[in-house]
C-alpha cells in the first residue's frame, strides 16, 4: 500500500509543478523561490507538518475509539484540545 501511495504523492507533486510553472496565469507560489536554500526547506517543512497533522486528525480518534473504548462523540470532543492548540500555532 505505501508504494502506491508514495507513487501518487509523486505524481500529485510533478503535475502541480508542471501545472503551476507552465500554464497557470498566477501561480500559488512562483516556483523560482524552490530554487533558494530556505524557501525550499520551508516549504519542505510546511509539507510534512501538514502530513502530520492530517494523520494526527485522522488516527487520533480511532486509537481514542479502539484502545480507550469512547465513543465516536467523546473521541470528537478530546479533538478540541488538539484544535485550539493548532488554531494557537498558526497565529
Amino acid at each position: 500500500m505505501l508504494p502506491v501511495v508514495s507513487e501518487m504523492i509523486n505524481h500529485q507533486l510533478i503535475d502541480i509543478c508542471v501545472v503551476e510553472s507552465y500554464h497557470a496565469v498566477e501561480p500559488v507560489m512562483p516556483l523560482r523561490l524552490l530554487r533558494m536554500r530556505n524557501g525550499m526547506f520551508v516549504a519542505a517543512v510546511n509539507f510534512f507538518m501538514s502530513c502530520v497533522s492530517f494523520s494526527v486528525l485522522y488516527f487520533l480518534p480511532m486509537w481514542f475509539e479502539v484502545v480507550l473504548g469512547q465513543s465516536a462523540a467523546q473521541s470528537g470532543s478530546l479533538l478540541i484540545h488538539f484544535a485550539r492548540l493548532q488554531a494557537m500555532n498558526t497565529i
